[in-house]
């Protein structure tokens, strides 16, 4: 992945999250939020596989039960 490409995928991750969140908060979109949540964590598995910086986050936001 080029560096475009990462920043991208951290932007997307970050609007997910937010999204995922907003549901979690006050319960609308929450099928839209699951569907985030499996999005996110392709992502963070991704992140995780080749090794990119990352403090982990994002990680409640997967985990989250909506």
């Amino acid at each position: 992945m080029t560096n475009l490409e990462i920043q991208k995928g951290w932007e997307r991750a970050e609007r997910l999250a937010l999204q995922i969140w907003e549901a979690y908060v006050t319960g609308i979109a929450v099928e839209s939020a699951r569907k985030a949540q499996k999005t996110l964590k392709v992502w963070l598995d991704l992140v995780r596989e080749n090794g990119y910086i990352y403090n982990g986050s994002l990680d409640e936001y997967v985990t989250l039960k909506l």
